[in-house]
């Protein structure tokens, strides 16, 4: 048997059969790359002769490795590449992680070493953007992640008019499941037939099952958790104050913590067709009070005329007055929890309007009923109630309420965090009309 041969690199000890073999390892220490692509305009460049044979078929567009489970269309450029991809019909997971206690395997080599890095905490890509100080443990993220810094979105959809791109290829295939309607993740807990078109999406439906909230707040006090980082993103912000999404329509300062609400504040305050949409979810409710014998004042506009104040008057949707508990409601109708409005424009809206009622002459105790007829959670679980539940439970509140304050606020079907609206846990929400705040969900 002929000597092994080592590598003198410094600390590496690594040895090989061949020269051949050690003249190629040491290239991964060198960096040098003379095979090159000769292809015009196409920088690339690599340590093995291999890579640039399979890189070229990325021009030609030849997929020599075709997989040969029935039924699978699968080819690629790389032997390789279809071992791993095989995995996928075997479940076979050949490379385990040795740290103790940890049952995680995976496919691929490369993800066992991306995966070790959770255990070391080692995040060797940083982004090198100026000002930015992201790093993570995989290669292949930090592209993805450089992406957020220039906008490009390579991955297009090609099914016919559909003008969808993409930052990520994964982005794609769920995409492109809206147009084939496709749903490939299947809930498996008993009795549930929860099914979605992306593997994410699973992992969060089960935590409802579970009861798993692992993102948790790490503001001293704060018990909030929640099944998604994006809520617990969006939840910090409610301590910290900042809105980075804001309204780029001319004279418009709107701003919010979530991207969602942007959206929604841009279709109901920006759009004619949404506000069309609002009127008959509007007429939904109140054709249902008419039904059950309630008498309203539809439309009621307020004026502010007469203190001071920076906006002149205001509309309420309708107000009902029960004389018999000395009872004023005002009732709204929130399609998407009034997410459009700023939280510190709508309860200032709330005070004045009170304000303006008292110095009317009317001394009635108020309700405020902020009913959304849209979806809305509970501890970022999305909820479904049926619309006659709604309406039903609204004729109950105007029923029977009997008022324990000046003023007080009862939000139906709002976003709940605990027992109470999550818009009150928002800076702008004003606290001294939060201790008179109730809710039904």
């Amino acid at each position: 048997m002929p000597p092994r041969q080592y590598c003198l690199h410094h600390e590496c000890g690594k040895s090989f059969v061949s020269k051949y073999a050690l003249k190629r390892h040491t290239r991964t220490h060198t960096g040098e790359k003379p095979f090159a692509c000769d292809f015009d305009g196409c920088k690339y460049a690599c340590a093995q002769s291999s890579h640039l044979v399979a890189h070229k078929r990325t021009h030609t567009g030849e997929k020599p490795f075709a997989c040969d489970f029935d039924g699978c269309e699968y080819a690629c450029t790389q032997s390789t590449s279809l071992k791993v991809h095989k995995f996928t019909h075997t479940g076979e997971k050949p490379y385990a992680c040795d740290f103790e206690g940890c049952d995680y395997r995976a496919a691929k080599s490369d993800h066992l070493v991306s995966h070790k890095r959770t255990h070391t905490g080692e995040k060797p890509y940083a982004c090198d953007f100026d000002g930015c100080e992201y790093a993570c443990s995989d290669g292949s993220a930090l592209a993805r992640h450089a992406r957020t810094h220039t906008g490009e979105k390579p991955f297009a959809c090609d099914f016919d008019g559909c003008e969808y791109a993409g930052s990520r290829p994964d982005s794609l295939v769920t995409h492109k499941r809206t147009h084939t309607g496709e749903r490939p993740f299947a809930c498996d807990f008993d009795g549930c037939e929860f099914t979605c078109s992306d593997g994410g999406a699973l992992v969060t439906h089960k935590r409802t099952h579970t009861g798993e909230k692992p993102y948790k707040c790490d503001f001293d006090g704060c018990e909030y958790a929640s099944t998604q980082s994006s809520h617990l993103v969006a939840h910090k912000r409610t301590h910290t104050g900042e809105k980075p999404y804001a309204c780029d329509f001319d004279g418009c300062e709107y701003a919010t913590t979530q991207s969602s609400h942007l959206s929604s504040h841009i279709r109901t305050m920006h759009t004619g067709h949404f506000n069309q949409i609002m009127k008959k979810k509007e007429t939904r409710v109140f054709d249902y009070l008419t039904t059950a014998g309630f008498c309203f004042e539809r439309e009621l506009y307020i004026s502010y005329n007469c203190f001071d104040t920076n906006k002149a008057s205001s509309r309420i949707d309708a107000v009902l007055e029960f004389p018999s508990r000395d009872l004023r409601v005002l009732l709204e109708i929130d399609e998407t929890q009034h997410d459009g409005y700023g939280v510190a424009c709508d309860v200032r809206r709330m005070n004045d309007t009170a304000l303006a009622i008292r110095l009317a002459g009317i001394g009635a105790n108020i309700l405020w009923v902020r009913f959304n007829p849209d979806a809305y959670s509970v501890d970022g679980q999305r909820v479904r109630t049926p619309w006659a539940d709604r309406v039903v439970a609204l004729a109950d509140i105007l029923n029977t309420f009997q008022p324990s304050k000046p003023m007080e606020v009862m939000y139906m079907y709002y976003d709940t965090l605990g027992d109470m609206p999550a818009i009150c846990g928002d800076t702008d929400y004003d606290q001294t009309i939060a201790s008179g705040v109730s809710c039904i969900f």
